[in-house]
């Protein structure tokens, strides 16, 4: 009897705990619904105010310029009365008798007196308004908003805030700081944009940054003499999204993955330098993130618990909740997930998110955890133009954090290659033909002779070079293979000794075909510098 009286329990309570996750979940989405509501109305409010200020601080500025303008005629004709006095006794008497003659002229210059005295008084107190409002923001004396109470407009440290009602709030109301400075961020002067970028009150951590530098870099498989990687010099910036892209086997995933320290069955060569250190990156790992080519999201669970599951287990564990649902929610909106945060992602079995959303979403756990250095391996792959466009200005925007980013892609539209700071070049082997600005790539490949055709866009023409499908417009026809060694002699760096042949070949071709016209005098100095060290070498 009673093993089957707890055997019923446990029934009960299992078809029961279903329904009461769903209703905790559905209070919880009330709550964030109710808090973003809230929210809403109190920036429709504060918006209203700020329309109502600046119309205000215009007419007072109206009525001190029409003032201004009055008392500097009353005066010029005070002056002129005066010289006229002083010029003819005759004026005075004559304006002595008409007052004694015609009284109400006193009492009406006494009338218009008091009047401009009473107008100024009104435009001292409505500019000592203004400055009020503008030292102070917060005091609205006097209007009625229809927002919260003013004991609930303190703001609250995040580690006080403990039910849900107070963390939606918080987190939704940084929210709607951060986008009201986006949008006066457009028209800003100087000033404001000085004032706005020293602003720290909706900032809640500072991320640490990260450069990482990298010389003759070269990964070589083990057991055999193949070259992944070979030769490849340069760095990655904080604050600065670049473009790993070259043709197929040209080694840009082997790249990252040295970057980011995962490579296997290889032989590395060279140095990789973090903020000029010799360390290892996985000293970092904390604040690194990588986002595979393959996703890595759970399918049976929701894009919000995918998202939450990454933030609470990757972020520190004495951060408040309060900050951390900031950061949730915030990576929610940027990469434009709202919709479908509680769809599942979906399996191979059963339905669910589309594919650029789902690559989002695989983004989105990466970027959960605040990381300084990003790295991403085709993001974009699969993806359509507008998807690609709101994945990479979601990205920018961690790029103005500081954060260090860096992606391969492949056949980027031009206004998505226009987005990109700088630009890593492969070809194929490993060897580096470009890296550098990416706005300056054109300019150095019409230096080399190879400009770009009108209606093409320019990343899938130099692919196309590399690839060997465009005959580049140089007098040889592997001139293609040569561009790595123009490269690493437009920079000055060492040339492998079996390269050395291509050097002389590309030395002894006719002047069209190198970038010497195109440099200035110290470059060039230093091209012809390299030349006779190549020539004593042969």
């Amino acid at each position: 009897m009673l093993l089957a009286a707890l055997c019923t329990l446990l029934l009960i309570i299992y078809n029961c705990s279903d329904q009461v996750l769903t209703t905790r979940a559905r209070r919880e989405a009330k709550s964030r619904e109710a808090a973003a509501r809230s929210v809403r109305e109190t920036a429709r409010a504060r918006e209203r105010w700020r329309v109502a200020r600046e119309a205000t601080k215009q007419h007072a500025l109206g009525l001190q310029a029409k003032l201004s303008r009055k008392f500097s005629r009353n005066k010029s004709i005070s002056r002129s009365e005066e010289m006229e006095v002083l010029s003819d006794d005759k004026t005075g008497t004559a304006d002595a008798f008409l007052t004694s003659m015609v009284p109400g002229v006193d009492n009406a210059s006494q009338q218009s007196s008091s009047i401009l005295k009473s107008e100024k008084k009104e435009t001292s107190d409505l500019l000592k308004m203004m400055k009020e409002i503008d030292e102070n923001p917060d005091s609205n004396e006097g209007f009625n908003l229809g927002v919260a109470p003013a004991h609930l407009k303190k703001n609250k440290e995040a580690k006080d805030m403990h039910t849900h009602s107070q963390i939606f709030k918080y987190a939704y109301g940084q929210l709607e700081k951060e986008r009201a400075q986006e949008q006066q961020f457009k028209d800003l002067t100087f000033s404001g944009v000085i004032s706005m970028a020293t602003n720290t009150e909706t900032k809640t951590s500072t991320r640490p940054l990260i450069e990482v530098a990298f010389k003759d870099l070269t990964l070589t498989l083990k057991g055999k003499k193949k070259h992944l990687l070979r030769c490849v010099t340069g760095k990655i910036i904080p604050g600065h999204v670049s473009a790993v892209m070259g043709p197929s086997g040209a080694g840009k995933t082997t790249f990252l993955n040295a970057l980011a320290g995962k490579v296997t069955g290889c032989t590395m060569s060279g140095l990789i330098l973090i903020n000029g250190k010799s360390l290892s990156i996985h000293s970092y790992k904390k604040i690194t993130g990588f986002v595979p080519q393959d996703d890595i999201v759970h399918g049976n669970l929701t894009v919000e618990e995918n998202l939450w599951f990454s933030a609470r287990c990757r972020l520190p564990a004495n951060m408040p909740k309060a900050d951390k649902v900031l950061i949730f929610e915030r990576v929610i909106e940027s990469l434009g997930l709202q919709s479908v945060r509680d769809s599942l992602v979906g399996t191979v079995e059963k339905r669910g998110i589309s594919g650029g959303q789902r690559k989002r979403v695989n983004v989105g756990l990466e970027m959960v955890m605040e990381p300084s250095l990003l790295i991403l391996d085709e993001p974009t792959s699969g993806l359509d133009s507008t998807s690609s466009q709101l994945l990479l200005r979601a990205l920018r925007r961690e790029a103005l954090e500081g954060v260090n980013i860096c992606m391969v892609v492949h056949q980027p539209s031009y206004t998505l290659f226009k987005m990109f700071d700088d630009l890593i070049l492969l070809a194929k082997g490993g060897l580096t033909v470009y890296h550098g600005p990416a706005k300056k790539v054109e300019e150095y490949f019409s230096g080399l002779g190879m400009n770009v055709p009108d209606r093409v866009n320019p990343p899938d023409h130099f692919i196309d070079i590399l690839e060997g499908i465009v005959k580049p417009n140089t007098n040889t026809d592997d001139s293609y293979k040569m561009l790595p060694i123009r490269w690493m002699l437009y920079k000055g760096y060492p040339i492998p000794p079996d390269m050395q042949q291509y050097a002389a070949s590309i030395a002894s071709s006719s002047k069209d075909a190198n970038p010497v016209d195109e440099m200035s005098p110290a470059d060039a100095g230093a091209w012809s510098n390299l030349l006779w060290e190549i020539y004593g070498w042969m």
